[in-house]
């Protein structure tokens, strides 16, 4: 069984976008919150990840850093994250980012165990109630 998180990103245009993620949603021992924290701290990085849609796995990069070997669902590269659309081949109605104009809008689409927010330049982790660093 998964530990879901989701993942919420304020962009640039002001659109808070969001993705469900299903493996490893925990904030640290290399779950999703150490992830982000670790590899996608900049609003490039943030924007990118969740323009890929939903993931199965969040790792250190987003896409293979070679063109060694093919990354796909069933043989996947160490280190290259995992995406329900891109690497699944499934249908990108069902996985593509949420859009939301408000941070309770778009938890209220997609809340999970553990949520994470990017905004003003750092990362936010929400268990329960509380946003903590």
């Amino acid at each position: 069984m998964g530990t879901r998180s989701s993942v919420h990103v304020v962009c640039e245009d002001g659109i808070i976008r969001s993705v469900y993620g299903h493996w490893d949603g925990y904030p640290d021992d290399g779950g999703v919150g150490e992830m982000l924290a670790n590899h996608y701290s900049t609003q490039e990085k943030a924007e990118e990840l969740v323009n890929l849609g939903d993931f199965s796995s969040l790792r250190k990069h987003i896409c293979p850093q070679t063109k060694e070997g093919n990354h796909t669902w069933d043989s996947p590269i160490d280190d290259v994250s995992v995406f329900y659309g891109r690497d699944r081949g499934e249908d990108w109605e069902g996985v593509q980012p949420t859009k939301s104009s408000t941070l309770a809008e778009s938890l209220e689409a997609n809340c999970q165990q553990y949520n994470y927010k990017w905004e003003a330049g750092r990362w936010y982790c929400k268990e329960d109630q509380e946003w903590n660093k």
